[in-house]
């Protein structure tokens, strides 16, 4: 028996494609051109949302296709291939599709992040985008690699580390790679689990609920918890005020 499975798309209680302008699409934007506080913010805000927000439509009909598929009784060669791709991208390689709890597990991690959560993580990580890695590597989330010459070495590193900062060709890649990560490190299960728990009461994809599961993104835990629920909700009110 296939698992069947209710899709409903919340990116946000908060509109911000009305509250903050476009700004122009390009990898070779400098932050530092725009005055510090509202208006690097919105400039921040303007570029970085339309990027997050197509990982999410890509991520919306991947999810869509799964449930579909989770339907049918039987798969054609296309469709088996294509599940076995996807499969193995969130690490599901002994994915069976006989197996009802199989499909729940891969619907737990193909989902959307909520934007005002990519938003805050990102400013946080990148100081509005005005930090070295990424000016210099496209990296806005402060994520890290452990070959040598993968990305930028630290200049705080602590003795004996030999973690670098990724460098990524793009900041699209760069977005890619964390929502990557959100949705199937084991530490970020209790993320996931909240955003489950959401679908199935038919209640809206909060950012702020789901940075809670993020205590292992940062060493200092809760406080950082904090520190990015504060900045989504700052967000929010910011986004209010703009298009009100």
């Amino acid at each position: 028996m296939r698992l069947l499975v209710f899709l409903a798309l919340s990116i946000s209680a908060i509109n911000l494609a009305h509250a903050f302008p476009l700004a122009t699409n390009s990898d070779h934007i400098n932050f530092l051109d725009y005055s510090a506080g509202a208006e690097r913010k919105q400039a921040f805000i303007a570029y970085l949302k339309p990027i997050i927000e197509e990982k999410n439509q890509s991520l919306f009909h991947d999810r869509q296709k799964l449930i579909h598929l989770s339907q049918k009784s039987k798969l054609n060669i296309r469709e088996q291939r294509w599940l076995k791709h996807i499969s193995q991208k969130y690490n599901n390689d002994s994915f069976n599709s006989d197996n009802s709890s199989h499909w729940s597990v891969l619907l737990d991690k193909v989902d959307i992040i909520p934007v005002t959560l990519a938003l805050a993580q990102s400013a946080k990580e990148s100081g509005w985008g005005t930090s070295r890695f990424a000016s210099t590597g496209n990296n806005y989330f402060g994520q890290w690699c452990y070959k040598a010459g993968c990305g930028l070495v630290p200049k705080k590193r602590s003795h004996g580390a030999s973690h670098e900062v990724a460098r990524y060709e793009s900041v699209k890649e760069s977005v890619v790679a964390y929502v990557n990560n959100l949705n199937t490190n084991p530490a970020y299960k209790i993320l996931r689990d909240i955003r489950k728990q959401l679908r199935k009461a038919d209640k809206i994809i909060s950012g702020y609920r789901l940075a809670s599961g993020l205590l292992h993104y940062s060493e200092r835990g809760q406080v950082y918890v904090e520190e990015i629920q504060t900045l989504i909700r700052n967000i929010e009110s910011d986004a209010l005020k703009t298009s009100g």
